[in-house]
């Protein structure tokens, strides 16, 4: 199976650090077949919350993906 892949993090998270996130993207690419991206979302912090800031995140994910208009 092969899926893209978002891997969701708040850039103000003080629980998983901005490279530990990365790195999670990266390594999933590397051991899957999905391409898989870290998707910052402004203003977030660990325990994100759905709202306008992962709306406006994850839509310009799924553009750059050609997944949505």
């Amino acid at each position: 199976v092969r899926a893209d892949v978002a891997v969701i993090h708040g850039e103000r998270d003080a629980v998983v650090d901005r490279a530990d996130a990365r790195a999670l993207a990266s390594e999933l690419s590397r051991r899957t077949c999905s391409e898989t991206r870290h998707v910052e979302v402004a203003g977030g912090e660990h325990g994100l919350t759905p709202g306008p800031a992962i709306a406006a995140a994850l839509l310009a994910w799924a553009r750059e993906r050609g997944l949505a208009r």
